[in-house]
């Protein structure tokens, strides 16, 4: 597995480094400041003990509320992994392989019998010239018709929202899942 600066894991990493080194000068503050300088008794000490507990367990609350969040999130999502090509440009697959684009409020309609890709965000790639295309435009979905039928029927009797969840490369080709 590669971490970089922007997975998840580096985030975990990094908060681990970090609250080991805090509670570790925390420990020291309270070891030689509150019992050599102010004379704390042990019923002080077990208060100050608490306290400090109080910010991790709120922060293990949030790390529980947003999990269990995208978990449930995730969980409508999934009815039907499918992975699609999409139609590009030149530029736009060039954007792509920069690490750039997004289609983070993105889902896919129908349209006369053809499935588009909407509201996803590829921008400009800077070394194109006039060819560059629009940051914003509708993208066509690569499926063949039985899948388009089928996914059509869903989205029409169950009320169903095609949602993308990643852009990834397949033998250079631009895949969406």
């Amino acid at each position: 597995m590669k971490i970089t600066r922007q997975s998840p894991e580096f985030l975990i990493l990094l908060m681990t480094i970090g609250s080991a080194i805090s509670w570790a000068v925390w420990l020291n503050l309270l070891n030689n400041f509150a019992i050599e300088e102010i004379d704390f008794t042990g019923a002080e000490m077990g208060i100050l003990q608490s306290l400090r507990e109080v910010p991790g367990f709120l922060a293990f609350t949030v790390i529980f509320v947003l999990a269990f969040v995208k978990e449930q999130k995730l969980a409508y999502i999934s009815l039907a992994m499918l992975g699609t090509g999409i139609v590009l440009t030149g530029s736009e697959v060039k954007s792509l392989r920069d690490g750039k684009g997004s289609i983070a409020d993105s889902y896919a309609v129908d349209n006369n019998g053809e499935l588009f890709l909407i509201n996803s965000h590829i921008p400009l790639y800077r070394q194109s010239s006039y060819n560059n295309h629009d940051p914003k435009s509708d993208r066509k979905l690569l499926l063949k018709r039985k899948e388009i039928n089928k996914l059509i029927g869903r989205i029409n009797q169950d009320g169903l929202t095609l949602i993308p969840t990643k852009l990834y490369f397949v033998k250079g080709k631009v895949k969406v899942e």
